[in-house]
C-alpha cells in the first residue's frame, strides 16, 4: 500500500506539472475556461473549487512562473523513462537498468519538490472552504488510486496463479 501511496504522489506531481504547462491556455486563452477540445487538469480543478476570477489569475501567474522549470523536469523524466524502457527491452545489464532507474527516481524527486513548491504558493490563495474541498478531492483521488492498485494486483495474482 505504501508503494501505491508513492505512486499516487508521482501521479499528483505529474498532474500539477502538466497543469503548469497547460494552465495559461485553459485559464486565459481564447477558448475561455473550457480550453480547446479538452481543458487542462488545472482548469477542471479551478471549476471544482469555484475560484474567483482574481484567484484564477493569481494561480495562473504562479503556474506560469514555474513553467520553465516544470517543462525541464517533465522532459527529463520522459527521456529518463524512455531510456529505462529501451534498456530493459534490449536486455541491458542490471547495472545499466539500476542507473536508469536511479535517473528516473531523481527526476521524480525533482517533480515532487516542484509540486510542493507550487502548492506552497497556491494554498494561501484559497479560502478555508476551498482548502477543505481540495483536501476532500485529494483524499478521493487517493482512495481511487488505492482501489485501482488493489484491482491491478488482484489481476496480477490471478494471472500468476493461472500460469504456474
Amino acid at each position: 500500500m505504501e508503494r501505491a501511496r508513492k505512486g499516487f504522489a508521482a501521479i499528483l506531481a505529474v498532474f500539477l506539472i502538466s497543469s503548469v504547462l497547460s494552465a495559461g491556455v485553459a485559464v486565459a486563452g481564447p477558448y475561455g475556461s473550457r480550453g480547446r477540445l479538452f481543458h487542462s487538469p488545472m482548469a477542471r480543478l479551478m471549476e471544482r473549487l469555484d475560484l474567483s476570477d482574481a484567484q484564477k489569475t493569481t494561480l495562473a501567474g504562479i503556474l506560469k512562473q514555474n513553467e520553465a522549470n516544470a517543462r525541464s523536469i517533465v522532459a527529463g523524466l520522459a527521456n529518463a523513462r524512455a531510456q529505462l524502457a529501451k534498456d530493459i527491452l534490449s536486455g541491458g545489464g542490471s547495472s545499466v537498468i539500476a542507473s536508469d532507474s536511479s535517473n528516473v527516481a531523481t527526476y521524480a524527486v525533482q517533480a515532487d519538490q516542484l509540486r510542493a513548491q507550487i502548492m506552497a504558493q497556491m494554498i494561501p490563495v484559497l479560502s478555508a472552504a476551498q482548502k477543505t474541498k481540495l483536501q476532500k478531492l485529494h483524499d478521493q483521488i487517493g482512495s481511487n488510486v488505492d482501489a485501482a492498485v488493489q484491482i491491478g494486483f488482484a489481476h496480477l495474482d490471478n494471472w500468476i496463479a493461472d500460469h504456474q
